[in-house]
């Protein structure tokens, strides 16, 4: 199953100048690059195509205003809205929003996002539906630098973490390698009850 992951990785393109800034290699002095990377500013670079297009003017025809980005897979459409928005929606459309769910056999989620957005926060709005206790990342020091950030949640939200059969991870971990860095993957971890 890995040989397949990092194939999947090779054949993607995508750097984040500010991700690129905050890496460094094995030799280079840890203590020279004290940016923390979670803490690094970034934003997606969107790709958009003709299913994109739709799922925005959809989503334009019922709230009146556009997303910032849409990223959608077989399971998932995540549709990353400005907070102040997002906000708007669930008190004042509420009724609307729910009938625009009920329009798609996909499972929809309406994610902040203010751009430029720090990854931490990036990463906390990806997971609406669980409390994260907190964050880690590790840098591998290979040539292509590929970053773990490791999610702590209590166990019993790990299956809400996932999604069914790790669906809603792996749709995550798709984002992040095509639309931010083909580096970065997520992974959840537990911290027990």
């Amino acid at each position: 199953m890995m040989g397949g992951f990092k194939k999947n990785l090779n054949l993607k393109n995508v750097m984040n100048k500010n991700i690129s800034s905050c890496l460094y290699s094995l030799n280079e002095d840890v203590i020279s690059h004290s940016i923390n990377l979670l803490e690094t500013k970034i934003k997606f670079k969107p790709l958009y195509t003709n299913s994109h297009f739709f799922l925005i003017q959809f989503f334009e025809k019922f709230f009146a205003f556009l997303p910032s980005f849409v990223y959608f897979n077989d399971q998932y459409v995540l549709y990353f809205l400005p907070s102040h928005k997002n906000r708007l929606i669930n008190a004042k459309y509420s009724a609307k929003k729910t009938a625009f769910f009920r329009k798609f056999t996909k499972k929809i989620s309406f994610i902040n996002y203010n751009e430029p957005v720090k990854l931490n926060l990036l990463v906390l709005n990806l997971f609406p539906h669980i409390p994260i206790h907190f964050l880690e990342y590790k840098i591998e020091g290979t040539d292509s630098n590929l970053i773990s950030i490791y999610v702590f949640a209590k166990e019993c939200h790990l299956k809400f973490a996932l999604g069914r059969k790790g669906a809603y991870i792996k749709t995550i971990n798709d984002l992040m390698h095509s639309s931010l860095d083909q580096r970065i993957t997520l992974f959840i971890r537990s911290i027990g009850e």
